[in-house]
C-alpha cells in the first residue's frame, strides 16, 4: 500500500499463509524433505557418504582431497569406462590401473618376494615395458620395444654396479669423472698380457679416424668397432643391437705395447756403443 510521506514508497507485507513455490509445498515440508534426503545421504554413526554424484561447490573449481582416500574393493569409471581392474599375473595378485582405452595400464602387485615386481607399466593391457622389484631398487627395461632413450633430468643417478651391468646413453653423456670399479677382490681368472710384442703388431692393423655419427654435424675421433673386433675382441662389446667399443681395455692394450716399444728401445741403446 502506498506510503503517507512519499507516493514513491510501498511497504511489503509478508504474505500469510500463502504458498509461493512451484513444487506446491510450504516451507516447513521443503525443509523436512530436505532434511530427511541428508539423512538418507550421510550415516553419522559409521560416517559414511552415500551419493551417486559429486560435483565442486563453485561453479568451475576442482574437488580436492585433503585425507588418503581408500577406493578399496571399487571400481572406477570414466565416462563409462572402466579405468581398474584386477586379475592375476605369473600366480602374483595385481590391481591395475587402466587408461580410458585400456591399452596402457600401471599394475600394482602383491608381491609373493623381494624378487618379484612391486609396480609395473605397459601398454596393449599385457605387455610390460617398466618394472620396479619389490625389494625397492631393482628395474626393469624391456629394450624389445626399441625405445631409444631412458632419461634422468634435473636430479643425480646413482647406480650401483654390482646390481646394474650396462646403461646404454643413445646419445652425449656429460660427467665430471667417470670412475671404473678396479680392484682385484673384484676379479679372478687374473692373468699378464706377457706376449706384449704381438699386441704392438696388431695394433698396425687399427686405424684412428675422423667421423661424424649418424644425425650429428660434430667431428669425432676415435676407432671402428668392427676393425677393433677383428684384432682384439674383448675390446668390443656386440652384446646389443649396435657394436661398442671397450676403451679403457684398450688403454690396456697401449700400455702393453708401450712396455713392448720401450724393451726394445732400451735393448738397442744397449747395443750401441756410446762416445
Amino acid at each position: 500500500m502506498q506510503n503517507t510521506n512519499s507516493k514513491f514508497i510501498v511497504n511489503i507485507v509478508p504474505l500469510q499463509n500463502v504458498i509461493s513455490n512451484t513444487s506446491g509445498l510450504d516451507a516447513t515440508t521443503q525443509l523436512s524433505n530436505a532434511v530427511g534426503n541428508i539423512q538418507q545421504m550421510i550415516n553419522f554413526d559409521k560416517k559414511t557418504v552415500y551419493t551417486n554424484f559429486i560435483s565442486a561447490y563453485t561453479q568451475g573449481n576442482s574437488i580436492e582431497v585433503l585425507s588418503p582416500l581408500n577406493l578399496s574393493n571399487v571400481a572406477i569409471t570414466s565416462n563409462n569406462i572402466p579405468l581398474t581392474g584386477a586379475g592375476t599375473t605369473s600366480n602374483t595378485t595385481s590391481n591395475a590401473i587402466l587408461s580410458p582405452s585400456g591399452n596402457t595400464f600401471i599394475r600394482l602387485y602383491d608381491p609373493a618376494s623381494i624378487s618379484s615386481p612391486a609396480i609395473s607399466m605397459g601398454i596393449s593391457s599385457i605387455k610390460e615395458i617398466f618394472q620396479i622389484g619389490a625389494s625397492g631398487n631393482g628395474l626393469f627395461y624391456d629394450s624389445t620395444r626399441k625405445a631409444t632413450e631412458f632419461r634422468v633430468s634435473s636430479m643425480k643417478f646413482v647406480a650401483d654396479l654390482a646390481n646394474i651391468s650396462t646403461v646404454i646413453v643413445g646419445g652425449t653423456c656429460y660427467a665430471q669423472s667417470f670412475v671404473t670399479l678396479s680392484d682385484e677382490t673384484t676379479k679372478y681368472d687374473i692373468q699378464a698380457l706377457l706376449d706384449m710384442s704381438s699386441i704392438t703388431a696388431k695394433f698396425k692393423n687399427i686405424n684412428p679416424y675422423s667421423f661424424k655419427y649418424s644425425g650429428k654435424n660434430t667431428k669425432e675421433i676415435g676407432l671402428l668397432a668392427q676393425e677393433l673386433e677383428a684384432e682384439f675382441p674383448e675390446c668390443v662389446d656386440a652384446e646389443s643391437e649396435k657394436k661398442y667399443v671397450k676403451y679403457n681395455s684398450v688403454i690396456a692394450l697401449l700400455l702393453a705395447s708401450v712396455r713392448s716399444l720401450n724393451e726394445r728401445v732400451e735393448a738397442l741403446e744397449s747395443g750401441v756403443t756410446r762416445v
